[in-house]
């Protein structure tokens, strides 16, 4: 119950994105409209960059 009381209290602190913005200054192609299409590219980016840090993670472990 407290995290959605600290995450309603948090909103009005963020800046207010639409859609067009945040495609213009990620330097995104187009905009994608098909939400569902957005949020599975979405997923494997994140996937794909959390595969990424944990390589880059193992790599720095063999280091140390």
């Amino acid at each position: 119950m407290k995290v959605l009381w600290v995450l309603r209290r948090l909103r009005f602190f963020l800046p207010d994105f639409n859609r067009e913005s945040t495609t213009y200054h990620l330097n995104f192609k187009t905009l994608n409209y098909n939400s569902v299409y957005a949020q599975m590219t979405r997923g494997k980016s994140e996937k794909l960059l959390a595969s990424s840090m944990a390589v880059l993670a193992g790599t720095l472990n063999r280091f140390s």
